[in-house]
């Protein structure tokens, strides 16, 4: 068996492999690019990933109550906007065709 000795660490490994990306450009077009970082400016939460995570997953842990009243609500606004865009159009009531 041949022993190989290992004279980079790791660590000489990865800023090898980083500053040749940055000279190939790979780190020029990623999403964000130039733009400020979300959040930046908020003060610490220690629970931030588990609300990005809820919010980007449109997550909603509401209890049912309070559920059933969100969608009555939403619902009663779709509703009073459909009646006040047939009343102001001049025609037919959309639920009675």
């Amino acid at each position: 068996m041949i022993e190989r000795r290992v004279t980079e660490s790791w660590e000489d490994v990865a800023d090898r492999r980083i500053r040749q990306a940055q000279a190939d450009g790979l780190f020029d077009k990623l999403p964000g690019f130039g733009q400020p970082i979300p959040g930046i400016d908020d003060p610490p939460d220690e629970n931030w990933w588990l609300k990005q995570k809820l919010r980007d997953e449109q997550f909603s842990a509401l209890p049912p109550i309070l559920q059933a009243r969100l969608d009555r609500a939403k619902f009663l606004e779709s509703l009073d906007q459909q009646i006040r865009a047939s009343h102001f159009s001049g025609s037919e009531v959309p639920w009675t065709s």
